[in-house]
């Protein structure tokens, strides 16, 4: 990393034994950072990744409790996150209120069921997310009125009714027990259900 100063864009995968981030602290060069497992031994500290202000796009794995709002406060330019595993909650998600967040990925340890800080996130059009209840789909539907495309898991999910007010949805994928109730909450509108060709 201290070898390349306009590194903007930075992608780790695979099995690391340990991570240390520690040359990315002070910098401001990222604009995507993507870490898809954290170190398999020690704590994969986060926090050198605060001063990079300007990142658009983010991937998480496994957070752990307190750790992801500072880091979104850090990122005013943000427009990708994409968080799997570990706790996510509506104070975390409050991090993102003045944010022009435009394609949200959730997939926390519990369901999230107040999506009200999202309220602000004019541009944002695409959510997918694991386990939705029925509170957290209505809490979504009307934090996010302008959602074009969904995906999520449905749960113990039997009304769909809140996705009709959606005007601009064009696309719901779900996995679960549910996609016939789904199928027919929405046969009469233009909104493709579980079909790849429009993701």
């Amino acid at each position: 990393v201290a070898a390349l100063p306009e590194l903007t864009a930075l992608q780790i995968g695979g099995s690391v034994t340990q991570l240390d981030l520690s040359p990315l602290a002070g910098r401001d060069n990222l604009t995507a950072f993507f870490l898809t497992k954290r170190a398999l031994e020690g704590d994969t500290d986060l926090t050198p990744l605060k001063s990079h202000a300007n990142l658009k796009q983010a991937t998480l794995p496994k957070l752990r409790e307190g750790e992801l709002r500072p880091l979104l406060e850090s990122w005013p330019n943000l427009q990708y996150l994409n968080v799997w595993g570990g706790p996510v909650t509506t104070d975390d998600l409050a991090g993102l209120a003045t944010r022009t967040l435009k394609v949200l990925v959730l997939n926390p340890d519990e369901p999230i069921d107040d999506f009200s800080p999202l309220a602000g996130q004019k541009e944002l059009f695409r959510v997918q997310t694991g386990t939705l209840t029925e509170t957290g789909l209505k809490s979504l539907v009307e934090s996010v009125p302008g959602l074009r495309k969904l995906f999520f898991y449905a749960g113990d999910i039997a009304d769909f009714t809140p996705l009709l007010s959606l005007e601009k949805l064009e696309m719901v994928y779900t996995s679960g027990g549910r996609l016939l109730t789904l199928r027919e909450t929405l046969k009469d509108t233009d909104v493709a259900v579980n079909d790849p060709s429009k993701f």
